[in-house]
This record gives structure tokens, sequence and C-alpha cells, in this order.
């Protein structure tokens, strides 16, 4: 699953989830974020080859994903609002339908979007670094594909375990240079850009590419 990010000069950037299932975002409030994941989002949405793949998201902070309430495809038939999606109750709910549906062939997978997860993640550390794990390590029975976004990545929240199982990054601007610093290991990235501009890349590698995200009117 291959899914455009965004643009360096003329140059179209993918990511690809099959080598990297888990997309890291983070940035100062008001970067960008928000609006990558709906990018994303509305890319599976709209084009014919992802149908069969569902969407699991994850609303902490209860603005973001209201739009897509009444999609067809939601893992669950509802915007999980934090923990509530890993509830061990609601877990094996979704697990199993998707379960399911995959060996009936009706779906080829989860597209999950976790908007400011730094909330789950100080709640429930241990459940949420095992899923991480087995997202990664494609440890469901269907493919699994995440993105999860932050404005807060202390060490709390891209704790050593996270920051080993999330390589693919994206940063957007952080004005003091904390935020670049904890993300992409540098804090001369991503200072100073506008809005919707970032560097994505490999944290083991140090990669980093400069992208420009279009706006996307929802």
């Amino acid at each position: 699953m291959k899914l455009l990010i965004g643009e360096s000069g003329d140059k179209p950037i993918f990511h690809d989830f099959e080598k990297n299932p888990i997309l890291f975002i983070s940035g100062d409030t008001g970067s960008g974020k928000s609006n990558l994941e709906h990018y994303l989002i509305q890319q599976v949405i709209k084009d014919e080859k992802f149908d069969r793949i569902k969407l699991l998201l994850v609303d902490c902070k209860r603005i973001e994903f209201g739009y897509y309430v009444k999609l067809g495809n939601l893992v669950g038939e509802r915007i999980f609002l934090g923990t509530d999606a890993f509830d061990p109750c609601n877990e094996a709910d979704w697990t199993t339908l998707c379960n399911k549906l995959n060996s009936d062939r009706e779906t080829e997978g989860i597209f999950a979007v976790i908007d400011e997860y730094s909330d789950i993640i100080c709640a429930i550390p241990d459940t949420i670094e095992t899923f991480f794990e087995k997202v990664r390590d494609k440890g469901y029975p269907f493919p699994f594909y995440l993105v999860v976004s932050t404005s807060s990545p202390r060490t709390d929240v891209l704790t050593e375990k996270i920051s080993k199982l999330c390589d693919a990054r994206i940063c957007f601007n952080s004005n003091d240079g904390s935020v670049s610093r904890a993300v992409l290991g540098d804090k001369k990235f991503a200072t100073n850009l506008e809005v919707g501009n970032g560097y994505y890349g490999e944290f083991t590698k140090m990669n980093y590419t400069r992208i420009s995200v279009p706006y996307v009117e929802i």
C-alpha cells in the first residue's frame, strides 16, 4: 500500500506502508499534521483500489474526524475517542470482525489513524507499545497500516520502544527545535517552515527529504 504524502519540488513522494507499516508524524500545533492525516484518509476513501480497506480512526482531540462518521467502511462503525479503541472487548471485536472479513476476502486490511496519540500512550503505555509492535511485525491476520501524530514527542510519548518501532517519520515546523530533535534526531530540520512543509524519511538512515503537503478542503 503506497500513499502520496506530498511533493519535493515537482517530484511526488509516496510512503510505502508495506515497507514501513507505521508512519509517525509530529510538529508544532497548526503546522500541518492534521491536514496530512486528512490527505491520506481522502486517498483511501476516493481511490477504487482501496475499496476493501477498512478505516480505524481514533480521534483523541474529538474534533478531527467527525466528518467521516457516516462512512460505510469504518471499523466498529464509529469514530473511537481514545483508549476505547484498545479496550480488550473492543479490540477483540474489531480484530475478530476484520479477520473474518479478510478470510471472506471482503477486506484487504486496516488503515488506522490515531490523532494526538500522546493521550493514549500516557494512559495505557504497555497496551500501545504492544499494539505498535504487532503492527510493525505484521502480527495481525490481515494487513495493518498505521499513522500516528503528536505535537508532544516527549520521552513518555516517543518512548524508547516506540522509537525503535517507528522508523518512518515526518516532522513539520518545530520553532524551538525540540520537536525536530526528538523526532528526526537533529534540531536543524523542521524549523521555521511554512505550514504544510516538513521533512520525511527514515530515522535510522537520517535520509530526510523536504516535502510540501497540499491543503485538503474537508
